[in-house]
């Protein structure tokens, strides 16, 4: 199985898994939503195992991020971002993955300021 197929394959398989994002707390009635669509995540040098647990605290930090300081201007502005990087971070061998995927929203949100 070529890289391709393997992406075709997980795509497909957490899809399945995605639930739609639940409204804030203290949400007023009434105002705009919107809707973020990640599509792929690439992290090299974490081991597959720990994938899902990285995505899960990855959405529920972005969420917050967005929620209480709003939508980075590079996303507003364009409605299909193709890309973001988000660059690098340094972190001990012995890091929570949901302590990594804190870090990652942070590094896609900064990323996505620029």
């Amino acid at each position: 199985m070529n890289r391709r197929e393997r992406r075709a394959t997980w795509l497909t398989q957490h899809r399945r898994g995605v639930r739609p994002p639940q409204p804030a707390s203290g949400q007023i009635p009434g105002s705009l939503s919107m809707r973020l669509q990640i599509d792929e995540v690439v992290l090299h040098g974490f081991p597959v195992t720990s994938r899902y647990s990285i995505g899960e605290a990855m959405q529920q930090h972005l969420t917050e991020l967005i929620i209480s300081r709003g939508m980075p201007s590079a996303l507003t502005q364009s409605v299909d971002a193709a890309e973001i990087d988000a660059g690098s971070f340094l972190m001990n061998a012995s890091t929570k993955p949901s302590t990594i995927g804190t870090m990652v929203a942070n590094a896609v949100y900064g990323g996505a300021k620029q």
